[in-house]
């Protein structure tokens, strides 16, 4: 008995020094190629495994994200740049005070246009991941729509609004819904010609929120294309406005809140920008 338990010991430690080894020899693979094929291994084993590569694949694709936002910043920083750097010359060589005055005016909006960039790429980037700290509290969807709407400069006039009920309400961040509906907003008032409308309704237990506009909208091949990030369409013939960031950031908000971002045709002519969000978190 003595010898048959010193064998089954001996062999028990031989399998788990092994297991041990493969799993060492996994991690380090996983650290390079997230997607390798998990060794055969114990099955009290699986779920540490499976755990460890969801968490590579997750680094991975955070590091694919900061690449992507770094790479694409990089390169809308050359035009401003460029053009920085083209009007200093041109002011170190004219004597003329209104070409001057031109000049620094030119670079006083390149200024302004760096810094709106620094601010979205930021916004974007700390939106990788999802936010720690969601503070759920009661909206009353109008009143807050309504302030909304006075934050727009001046812009507000091209919008109506529309709750049905009057007096619904929403259960949810108003840090997050605010960087969704002022995107949303902002959009929609760019591209609109005379008129934009929002309207939000319950449906079961859910929000639907959409923002319709009268604009030129948004051909179906390019109504995914124009959620990803540094993305910009040229709308109507018109040039493309902005950085690409704005619905961007609005899709990724929406994400982290649980809900659901989709654009179609809107009844007014343009695009219809819908938002699904739960009325209560899960």
């Amino acid at each position: 008995p003595v010898l048959l338990f010193l064998w089954i010991a001996l062999r028990a430690r031989r399998k788990y020094t092994h297991d041990l080894d493969a799993l060492n020899a996994c991690i380090a693979t996983l650290a390079r190629s997230p997607n390798t094929l998990l060794p055969a291994m114990s099955q009290e084993w699986a779920p540490l495994l499976l755990t460890l590569q969801r968490h590579a694949l997750d680094i991975s694709s955070m590091g694919e994200r900061h690449r992507e936002v770094s790479q694409a910043v990089s390169h809308e920083l050359r035009t401003p740049l460029a053009r920085m750097r083209f009007a200093l010359a041109l002011l170190s060589k004219s004597a003329d005070p209104d070409t001057r005055t031109r000049l620094q005016e030119r670079l006083h909006t390149d200024i302004e246009e760096l810094e709106s960039l620094v601010r979205a790429s930021l916004a974007f980037a700390r939106l990788a991941d999802a936010p720690s700290d969601l503070q759920h509290e009661p909206i009353n969807l109008h009143a807050w729509l309504q302030q909304e709407f006075a934050l727009l400069d001046g812009h507000h006039r091209l919008l109506t609004l529309d709750t049905d009920p009057a007096d619904l309400e929403l259960i949810g961040d108003r840090a997050l819904l605010h960087l969704i509906v002022r995107n949303l907003l902002s959009n929609a008032i760019n591209y609109a010609r005379e008129r934009v409308n929002v309207s939000a309704a319950c449906q079961g237990q859910h929000l639907v929120l959409h923002v319709d506009d009268d604009g030129p909208g948004v051909l179906p091949e390019n109504r995914e294309k124009i959620f990803e990030p540094f993305v910009r369409l040229a709308m109507g013939g018109d040039e493309p406005s902005g950085f690409g960031l704005g619905l961007a950031l609005a899709k990724r908000a929406t994400h982290w809140h649980g809900g659901e971002l989709s654009i179609t045709r809107s009844p007014l002519g343009g695009a219809r920008l819908t938002l699904t969000l739960a009325l209560r978190p899960a």
